[in-house]
């Protein structure tokens, strides 16, 4: 149904932040059957590989790559699309630190509106979804 793509550059300076990134992706779990999971990950600690990789192997695809400097943002979200499920009809995207920490369920039943009504693209701006968030952390 869905592929959760990700471009995160971790700054490990602040443990915080690696809470939160594990926060977000397991309130995704309920989605785990039905997504795939494709995250690109800008830092060279082996043992931060090994944290993620763990929460995303519950996922029933997942890929966890080395983000590459070299190329601009725009071809590496490309290329981590392209590792996406094709039948899958939607894209879920983490933009750099902005990660996503919602109801799984509420992604559910947003994918079903979307492809009910053939919606193509649904935007948000970052505060309404820092509102929603807020409002609506599991």
């Amino acid at each position: 149904m869905i592929d959760i793509v990700g471009c995160i550059k971790l700054d490990t300076s602040k443990p915080e932040r690696l809470t939160y990134l594990i926060a977000c992706i397991r309130s995704l779990h309920s989605l785990k059957s039905v997504s795939s999971f494709i995250l690109s990950l800008h830092n060279d600690e082996p043992e931060l590989f090994d944290i993620i990789s763990r929460e995303l192997s519950c996922f029933e695809k997942n890929v966890l790559v080395k983000g590459n400097p070299d190329i601009s943002y725009g071809d590496e979200m490309l290329q981590l699309i392209a590792m996406g499920n094709p039948q899958n009809d939607f894209v879920l995207n983490f933009m750099e630190d902005h990660f996503t920490l919602c109801s799984a369920r509420d992604i559910f039943e947003c994918c079903l509106h979307m492809r009910l009504y053939y919606v193509q693209v649904t935007r948000c701006t970052f505060n309404e979804i820092e509102y929603k968030c807020a409002s609506q952390v599991i």
